[in-house]
Formats: C-alpha cells, structure tokens, sequence
C-alpha cells in the first residue's frame, strides 16, 4: 500500500515457538526483483540498489501463533516494491514455568 514518499507492508509474522519473544527488530532490504535471465544482469550493482531499513517493533511475538505486524519502507513506490527480505532479532525471550 502507497504510504507518504513509500510503502506499508502488513505482515503475520509467524513465532513456532512456546516462548514469547518480548520486543523485536526487524531488518528490511527492499528494491526491485533481479533479473537473472537477462544475461547481463550485474548482481552487484542490483545488490548495491537495494535499500535498507530497521524497524523497531514494541509489542510481543506472542508464542505459537501468527502476529500481524505493520512496516513502512520508505523512499519506494508500491509499483517498484518487488524485492523484500526481513531478518527478525529480539533481544528477550520469555518462557513459561
């Protein structure tokens, strides 16, 4: 969805897991979709295109079950947004008696 000079991408973000992860950062790259079969895609100068974001998440990852999450990408139209790649970190965990 178009979102000021950007993009809001919603997410259900999936915990497996029987703890709860307590406050979590994502890191976004974000860009256009390489295209390999043209054969002369330069991989580094596409990799060098994408742009990077990190985004502090305040609420909990609830255990075992999906969390819709919200994220804004900036500096993107939603027409150009054809590349994403999410690393998900937290630095507390927390596990039931």
């Amino acid at each position: 969805e178009e979102y000021l000079d950007g993009c809001k991408v919603y997410l259900e973000v999936g915990n497996p897991h029987n703890a709860l992860y307590s406050g979590y950062t994502i890191n976004a790259r974000y860009g256009t979709r390489a295209n390999f079969s043209d054969a002369n895609f330069d991989y580094e100068a596409w990799e060098n295109s994408l742009k990077e974001k990190e985004i502090k998440v305040s609420s909990d990852l609830d255990r075992g079950t999906w969390n819709k999450a919200e994220i804004i990408l900036p500096s993107i139209d939603a027409k150009d947004l054809s590349y994403l790649e999410l690393e998900i970190l937290t630095d507390t965990i927390v596990l039931i008696k």
